[in-house]
């Protein structure tokens, strides 16, 4: 299973927990898509590929009605040859999930292959992938996250896992997390799940009960995940992607469950949302995701 259809189909579990108010979700879902321009919006209020792809996966999750036509126009409106050559790394590797989202939609030939060629760029000279720069020395987990994910989605076969491995042991530490590049001196809860992701893929030995500690150490105790050991207050990606990775690893949520679920409640608005924090006043479609993916895992 791809990695991005695995997290999709724990999100539509969700409803379980959320029962009636799964309406609520897809209504705030709802009042986010800009139909001028065919997208979704993001903080800033403008339409963005980034916030449309969370909005599209909670859609499909919830089974709420995707705007196909309009999505489809504003992706193309967003897909030129010189928009995809200033385009992030992060953006450009999303762009290929609308077309497993959008019922129906089939990506062009063209695209696809203007969609690998400029991935290929942010290919590091270890075999993994950069998330910012291109032609690197050494990839990182998050990039590799990303490119793999987006080599999944445009139906490509995975490359070889041996650069990749190797790019993800260099940035473990003793403690069983993952740093993003060379010059953190700890890791990340985020980054500590896409590598353990990228393992499970390859079928790669996983010391789990390190993993698993390396994880659980960063969990709060009266619920939720920091994104760090440096981090002052837990937040929701951090929290759905230690669950994500740690039910990747068998392990029983039922021990963490209730705080859990306390923690994901404390950010759930009436209007549908998830914010991010404690202390993010705003919603948005990233975290209402990430909300939905929380309570997937939780529900089991």
């Amino acid at each position: 299973m791809s990695l991005n259809l695995e997290m999709l189909q724990v999100a539509g579990l969700a409803p379980r927990l959320l029962k009636d108010a799964s309406q609520n979700v897809i209504e705030f879902i709802d009042s986010q898509f800009d139909p001028q321009s065919g997208g979704y919006i993001g903080r800033d209020g403008k339409a963005d590929i980034y916030y449309t792809i969370f909005a599209l996966s909670c859609l499909r999750a919830l089974k709420g009605g995707i705007p196909k036509d309009d999505v489809l126009r504003f992706i193309d409106g967003q897909c030129s040859l010189e928009q995809l050559r200033k385009m992030d790394f992060v953006t450009l590797s999303s762009i290929a999930r609308v077309y497993t989202l959008v019922p129906d939609a089939v990506i062009s030939q063209s695209l696809k292959s203007n969609i690998l060629e400029h991935l290929a760029a942010y290919r590091s000279r270890d075999g993994a992938w950069h998330n910012f720069n291109k032609d690197e020395q050494y990839g990182s987990p998050y990039g590799s996250f990303l490119a793999l994910g987006c080599l999944q989605d445009l139906g490509e076969d995975l490359p070889a896992k041996a650069g990749i491995i190797e790019s993800l042991n260099r940035l473990k530490h003793d403690d069983g997390t993952y740093a993003n590049d060379e010059y953190s001196k700890i890791g990340t809860t985020t980054v500590t799940a896409a590598a353990l992701a990228i393992m499970r893929l390859y079928y790669h030995p996983i010391d789990e009960e390190l993993a698993i500690n390396g994880l659980l150490k960063m969990g709060y105790i009266k619920g939720g995940f920091f994104a760090s050991s440096m981090s002052p207050i837990p937040d929701l990606l951090s929290s759905a992607t230690a669950l994500h990775a740690l039910s990747g690893l068998n392990y029983d949520l039922g021990e963490v469950k209730e705080l859990q679920l306390d923690y994901v409640d404390s950010l759930w608005s009436s209007q549908g949302g998830f914010h991010g924090n404690w202390t993010d006043e705003s919603l948005d479609c990233e975290y209402t995701f990430y909300g939905l993916l929380a309570l997937g895992h939780l529900s089991l």
